[in-house]
């Protein structure tokens, strides 16, 4: 037989609210009661329902403004809850601040409150809120938290500081970068506090905004500036120097220069302070440089001293070549003097090309107004250039030669590049240039008043330079040919020649151009097709009878006895080839020849007219090749009443060639035209045209 479970007395006791009191404010009330959650119409509850809204037990008290912000069941068996009823908290101010003092100082506490506040409805304050029962201290920062416990569900943690501002000036003591000893006065101020005006003694004077609500205010301060050196020593004049560092008030002037004060600064860095920066020199107040480089003014001494802006430089003489004095500032100057310890003679060569390539170079000192070398065939130039007052650099360049040269190359001429020697010579500028067939260059330049450069190309013999061309209308080589000649040489035409030109290219020659055929052009034989007439033939005429009108005719052959009847009258008709004017190919021979040809024979056609006008007949058959030929007898009948025994008859010659030799010739060719005309050059040629006889 199983025990029955039990369950624990619950804490408080169901149906009984239990109040508590969280705070010192007595009307800050939680209720705590305990729900039975095994009857049927048990719900859990939502957080913030009203006390009111909710049924209780009878004995339950009456809290019509807490809301429900804990449930949680309290039985191991669930079957009690436990519920928190809580109020909002009223009057935290008087109870929820906690004190501190800021940098120690009591006269500059700091409060920190706490508050529970509903999470819903919540707004941070503004900072610089004072507070509530304290108001020399203001809002500096809000923090909110959640609620660990039991509230959480509708209540949050404020956290709100207020601090007492401006807060204690908090002192320290340092040395800065300079080894002054500063103040630093360390401040939290309210925002937008401006920083400690700058001052000569004020070497830092910020205020840093740390929150919106406050800042932290940093000033530094020294009773003094401390007086910092630089020593140094370098090269040169016044290479030993100190230099002191200070700070001043921008309105400080700067220290006056003198022979030992070389440099005094005063820089403003910030409207209330400036650095001073004075460098003085201890020495050196002389330097001495001595120097050999072989030059005509190479043995020096040279001496740097330091002296009054006022003084003068030495006068130059026969060993002092240059002395300045040069203002460095207001209070000093460098005076240097350069002294020449000796005078050598230089002497130098050079070999070069061309003429007087080899050169001889003399330099020394000399008297200021002396007078340079006279140039001559072997002295090239001679310059004396002042040096100073006293002294002048004379320079003098000679030759030893080579006065000629000469050379072979390749030059252009009138007949293109040819060979030649090139020479060039040194020679009085007095000298005549030459020319001559062979000579295609003579020239002399002036170098100097005492000599002069000829250079003079000149060839062996010239080239016959001789190029070929195709006259293509002719079919035939033309020879091109460029030949030097002397001047005036006769002109001899040779054979064949098209066209020949003389060209001048100086006074003493000239340049033949000739163009000529290599021989003459072949016979050409063309062929063209024109209208031709070829003349009609007569072979023969046949004589034929033709009546006409009315008269007396023979009745028999004794013609003795005549009757009424038609008159009977003569007629011809000719065997005829008619005159054939048709396209005919005519067949034109070209023939050149070196003197005049003779023309070729003609074919001459001489027609004869054949025609008649008679009583018994009549006829025109134009004009004819024939040979010869009579028409008739044609005699009229006695009987005939008008022509009674007339007799008619007439002749013709034969044509030229007559008609058997005519018809012997056709389809042979014949001479139809033959035309010799002058070409040019000598050359002539003659045009003769065939045609084959029809």
């Amino acid at each position: 037989m199983q025990p029955i479970k039990t369950t624990n007395a619950m804490n408080p006791a169901p149906a009984k609210g239990i109040e508590s009191f969280p705070t010192p404010v007595i009307d800050d009330v939680v209720i705590s009661e305990v729900v039975n959650a095994w009857k049927g119409d048990y719900q859990p509850l939502e957080y913030g329902v009203l006390w009111k809204d909710v049924s209780h037990a009878p004995n339950q008290g009456s809290f019509p403004e807490h809301k429900l912000v804990y449930q949680q069941p309290t039985s191991e068996d669930g079957q009690w809850v436990k519920r928190i009823w809580v109020n909002d908290r009223v009057n935290q101010d008087s109870y929820n601040y906690a004190i501190k003092y800021s940098a120690g100082s009591q006269e500059h506490p700091i409060y920190i409150r706490t508050y529970i506040v509903p999470r819903e409805g919540y707004a941070p304050l503004p900072d610089g809120t004072p507070d509530p029962l304290f108001p020399t201290a203001v809002l500096v920062d809000e923090e909110v938290t959640r609620n660990e416990g039991e509230l959480d569900s509708k209540y949050i943690t404020v956290t709100r500081v207020y601090e007492t501002l401006p807060g204690p000036a908090v002192p320290t003591r340092r040395y800065n970068e300079r080894g002054d000893l500063e103040t630093v006065i360390v401040q939290t101020v309210p925002p937008n506090t401006p920083p400690t005006a700058d001052g000569l003694l004020v070497t830092q004077s910020q205020v840093e905004q740390v929150e919106t609500g406050k800042g932290v205010k940093t000033t530094a301060t020294v009773t003094d500036h401390a007086l910092l050196q630089i020593k140094e020593k370098k090269e040169g004049l016044l290479g030993e120097t100190i230099t002191t560092d200070d700070i001043v008030d921008p309105s400080t002037n700067p220290d006056a220069l003198s022979q030992t004060v070389v440099a005094s600064t005063v820089e403003q860095y910030t409207a209330t302070k400036a650095r001073k920066r004075t460098t003085t020199a201890s020495g050196p107040t002389s330097l001495s440089q001595k120097s050999k480089d072989g030059k005509l003014l190479g043995d020096t001494t040279a001496t740097e001293s330091i002296v009054a802006p006022s003084t003068n430089p030495d006068a130059v003489s026969s060993t002092i070549l240059a002395s300045e004095v040069k203002q460095v500032d207001s209070g000093k100057a460098i005076k240097r003097n350069v002294v020449l310890n000796s005078t050598p003679t230089l002497s130098g060569g050079q070999t070069g090309e061309g003429l007087l390539g080899t050169k001889t170079t003399t330099e020394s000192i000399v008297a200021a107004g002396t007078a340079p070398d006279g140039v001559s065939l072997t002295v090239i130039s001679s310059q004396v250039e002042p040096i100073d007052s006293v002294r002048s650099r004379k320079a003098t360049i000679e030759s030893s030669g080579p006065t000629s040269l000469q050379a072979t190359s390749l030059v252009d001429s009138a007949v293109g590049q040819v060979p030649a020697t090139v020479s060039q010579s040194i020679v009085t500028p007095s000298t005549t240039p030459a020319g001559g067939k062979f000579v295609l260059q003579d020239q002399i330049s002036s170098i100097d008043e005492a000599k002069a450069r000829r250079e003079t190309v000149t060839v062996s013999s010239y080239p016959n330079l001789t190029t070929y061309d195709l006259d293509e209308q002719l079919n035939v080589v033309v020879i091109n040919e460029r030949t030097v000649i002397d001047h005036n040489t006769p002109y001899v035409a040779p054979p064949l020649v098209l066209t020949s030109n003389d060209r001048p290219i100086d006074q003493w020659k000239t340049l033949r151009i000739t163009s000529r055929m290599a021989n003459l052009p072949p016979t050409r034989t063309e062929y063209k097709t024109q209208q031709f007439t070829f003349p009609a033939i007569l072979d023969n005429v046949i004589p034929n009878s033709l009546n006409l009108g009315f008269g007396r005719v023979p009745i028999n052959d004794t013609e003795s006895s005549f009757e009424t009847g038609i008159n009977q009258y003569a007629s011809v008709q000719p065997v005829l080839r008619p005159a054939l004017s048709i396209p005919t190919q005519i067949k034109i021979v070209t023939t050149f020849y070196s003197s005049q040809p003779t023309p070729d024979a003609i074919f001459q056609i001489t027609t004869q007219n054949v025609s008649f006008n008679g009583s018994l007949i009549s006829f025109n058959f134009g004009d004819v090749i024939l040979n010869a030929l009579t028409v008739g007898p044609f005699v009229a009948s006695q009987y005939d009443m008008r022509y009674s025994g007339l007799s008619e008859s007439v002749s013709f010659p034969a044509s030229i060639p007559n008609r058997t030799t005519y018809n012997s010739l056709i389809g042979t060719e014949v001479v139809t035209f033959s035309d010799v005309e002058y070409y040019r050059a000598g050359i002539w040629f003659k045009r003769t045209g065939y045609v084959v006889l029809r």
